[in-house]
């Protein structure tokens, strides 16, 4: 099974909304930090297209389920066993394809659009800086099978610069990235850019 506890020895939270999650399954360890933001900050507004929200900086519902789902499936994605890139779509905290990367021998690709927050009134980050974190902290169970690029949802320029530096992929994924009906057109746009007629996706 698959089960998360709080953990909070590894690296001293900057924040009290950081939150450091250890998360075991099929005896693998993955370290997660998460930003819960128990108190309203106000957030920069603005830039690529999206205002800043927070969506990419805790768990979320999907990501243990869909995780269930693909390591039962991923057999049959590719029966003869080889391994397969993968390229997952708005990671957040990475959790999914981390523990895809952890517990396969696939190699993921973890993407974020690259959005500024606060974290507090002080403090300010990244997603995509939180999620490369995220990835670093977990380097030995991943090795060389986890990276992260930026990729906006329908921006042909990271479109066109992930097909560059990655290349194809064999699949495509996404967890919890249905939520906002607005965008869907953008989600699409880049699912078809990656899938094309012949490459599967799985999101839920």
């Amino acid at each position: 099974g698959l089960r998360s506890s709080a953990h909070t020895q590894l690296n001293k939270p900057s924040h009290p909304a950081d939150r450091m999650l250890r998360t075991l399954g099929l005896g693998r360890t993955i370290l997660l930090r998460q930003h819960l933001f128990n108190q309203p900050v106000a957030q920069p507004r603005g830039g690529r297209r999206l205002a800043a929200d927070l969506t990419g900086l805790k768990l979320w519902p999907c990501a243990r389920p869909m995780l269930r789902h693909l390591q039962s499936v991923l057999p049959h994605v590719r029966p003869d066993g080889r391994s397969m890139r993968i390229l997952e779509l708005g990671s957040g905290c990475g959790l999914l394809g981390m523990a895809i990367a952890a517990t396969t021998p696939h190699e993921v690709v973890l993407t974020d659009p690259g959005i500024d927050v606060n974290l507090s009134e002080e403090v300010s980050c990244n997603t995509l800086s939180l999620l490369q974190r995220n990835v670093d902290l977990n380097q030995q169970e991943l090795g060389s099978r986890a990276s992260v690029q930026q990729l906006l949802w329908g921006d042909e320029a990271d479109i066109a610069h992930l097909l560059e530096r990655c290349g194809r992929f064999d699949l495509v994924i996404g967890s919890d990235v249905l939520y906002n009906p607005d965008v869907y057109h953008h989600l699409l746009r880049t699912i078809l850019a990656f899938c094309g007629s012949t490459v599967p996706a799985i999101l839920g």
